[in-house]
């Protein structure tokens, strides 16, 4: 399940995009899906820091037996509101659109931006 949350996040924040420059998404994020959190009742945060560093975590509530786990890549600010993530030697390109303490990337195959992201800081 993990596995498969770090996957889906990995994908959304490659395939997503809005040309924002890379001060604007520096910061913590607290990310939801399709505007509400997992069913499993986890919660996953998203940091972007100044150096390039981006960390994903995932910290479930007491209703599952998993692990918080914690994901740490690459990332850089493009051209054309997209984002490029580097997260084991895999690279993924995301649209992403930010609007005021929003950050909302949208999957590929949708035409709705699907997660929503608040700044945290």
């Amino acid at each position: 399940m993990r596995l498969l949350t770090s996957i889906i996040l990995t994908t959304v924040i490659a395939i997503t995009g809005c040309g924002i420059g890379q001060k604007s998404i520096v910061g913590k994020w607290d990310c939801k899906f399709n505007g509400i959190k997992q069913d499993n009742g986890e919660k996953t945060t998203i940091e972007y820091l100044a150096d390039g560093t981006t960390i994903i975590d995932i910290v479930y509530s007491n209703k599952v037996s998993l692990k918080p786990s914690q994901n740490i890549g690459q990332w850089k600010s493009l051209e054309g509101n997209r984002i490029s993530s580097v997260f084991n030697g895999k690279t993924t390109v995301t649209n992403y659109k930010l609007e005021g303490e929003k950050l909302l990337f949208k999957a590929a195959d949708s035409e709705d931006y699907s997660i929503k992201c608040d700044r945290v800081k």
